[in-house]
């Protein structure tokens, strides 16, 4: 992007410096010389029918820049949610295994058990010193209510039993969210001009865009879609989707009409 430069005359009055010349080599024309790659645009997007001052030959490509600013409002899903929690008991896996349905344990393969519930669904892996790791929950409700629920089930088979009044905890390790932007992405003006962003679409069709803080990673596809991975709450999910949209207004465009 150039330096500002004075207005085109088609901004009102009201609109100070509000022109800014867009062009490849950043360098300011007069209008008889600027080709079609450099073009005025209004920054705020407020006066998109101003245009009887702009020469003819900068018209066309004018009124398509300085189309209504689109905004993005991301609508996301939860996925999965995997979470850590311990029992506070020992377990003895083969009695889990041998007495309990939906339980696989084959300790020559792996340490761990795994136990499976349908409703709400969700998949523990049980571990000899209690500690279970939690995968399947669509929210922290459903982790919370499937983590007591495991204790309940396995205090039968426990070794040690667990102090009174106990109630286990748990710690989020990872949000798996799914996101529409309900725009369409320039997926390679993405990755050229913004940072910590990896494309490489000849071995797949979607960008990475990775945040820091609070960590992020969100998979970005050209129809808008996104999954974002590496979040520790709901909350988190929402505001690494907010920053990103913020971010990706300027390379975002109207999806295209469905053919009929």
């Amino acid at each position: 992007m150039a330096n500002p430069a004075p207005k085109c005359g088609a901004c009102p009055a009201d609109a100070p410096a509000a022109c800014l010349l867009y062009s490849t080599g950043g360098m300011a024309a007069p209008y008889d010389h600027l080709p079609l790659a450099l073009l005025f645009i209004c920054r705020l997007y407020k006066y998109p029918r101003s245009f009887k001052n702009i020469p003819s030959i900068l018209k066309t490509g004018c009124i398509y820049l300085a189309k209504k600013k689109i905004k993005i409002k991301p609508v996301f899903k939860i996925e999965n949610i995997v979470a850590s929690a311990s029992l506070g008991v020992e377990l003895d896996l083969y009695s889990i295994a041998y007495k309990l349905k939906n339980v696989e344990y084959e300790p020559e393969q792996f340490p761990g058990a795994i136990l499976k519930f349908q409703d709400p669904k969700s998949s523990l892996l049980l571990f000899k010193n209690g500690k279970v790791i939690c995968t399947g929950a669509k929210n922290e409700k459903d982790v919370q209510f499937t983590i007591e629920r495991t204790l309940k089930l396995l205090i039968p088979y426990a070794k040690t039993k667990p102090p009174a009044g106990f109630k286990p905890k748990f710690t989020i390790e990872n949000i798996v969210a799914s996101a529409a932007l309900g725009v369409e992405l320039d997926l390679y003006s993405i990755a050229y001009k913004l940072k910590n962003v990896e494309y490489e679409p000849e071995q797949f069709p979607g960008a990475i865009l990775k945040f820091l803080d609070p960590k992020a990673s969100l998979l970005l596809f050209k129809n808008g879609k996104v999954i974002c991975t590496g979040s520790k709450s709901e909350k988190e999910v929402y505001n690494s989707l907010i920053r990103a949209a913020n971010l990706l207004v300027p390379f975002a465009s109207e999806l295209p009409k469905p053919k009929v």
